[in-house]
């Protein structure tokens, strides 16, 4: 059974992948126009690997979030998030990935406050909100690994403390605070 918080955090989840709401159902377009979306505002190269990767990738991960169908409502939604296990599964781990990518604007393998910053309001948060959040989620570090986001993006998934740095991961906790 998902706690209520981590039911919320999932649902931000599904806001934030698919511009859906908890009442409604997902689309595979819906979640092709978000990755669209945020490709454009990388404006990396056409055509570039970067941009092969992420493509990739998020068609990994809507395979394993709707097992090859073209809808998936929210319980669904909630029930494939939530494994019950201390492991992510490799679309999970596909997800992770991706947004680490994203993020890392620079390519340096590492994400400071500023491409962190930059990233998150390009999706329409504040910068005021996002500097926050990456002091929250950094604990005060300029930068975060590789490592350190995977650390984080699992706890962002697992943990039940209201306080713990990987609630901070997607750049916001005003949907689920």
């Amino acid at each position: 059974m998902v706690s209520e918080f981590r039911k919320k955090k999932i649902l931000y989840l599904f806001k934030i992948m698919c511009n859906a709401e908890s009442n409604s159902t997902a689309e595979k377009k819906d979640y092709d126009a978000s990755v669209a979306y945020i490709l454009n505002i990388l404006r990396k190269e056409k055509n570039s690997k970067f941009l092969k990767d992420i493509e990739e990738g998020a068609a990994m991960v809507w395979e394993g979030l709707s097992s090859g169908r073209d809808k998936i409502n929210a319980e669904e939604w909630i029930n494939v998030w939530d494994t019950g296990k201390s492991e992510l599964l490799e679309w999970q781990k596909m997800h992770c990935k991706v947004n680490f990518l994203m993020q890392d604007l620079a390519g340096d393998g590492v994400v400071d406050e500023e491409e962190f910053v930059r990233f998150h309001v390009a999706l329409g948060m504040s910068a005021e909100v996002t500097k926050g959040a990456f002091q929250k989620m950094s604990q005060g570090k300029p930068k975060v690994t590789w490592e350190d986001f995977e650390r984080l993006y699992k706890e962002y998934l697992q943990s039940e403390d209201k306080i713990a740095p990987g609630n901070y991961v997607f750049g916001s906790t005003k949907l689920f605070m």
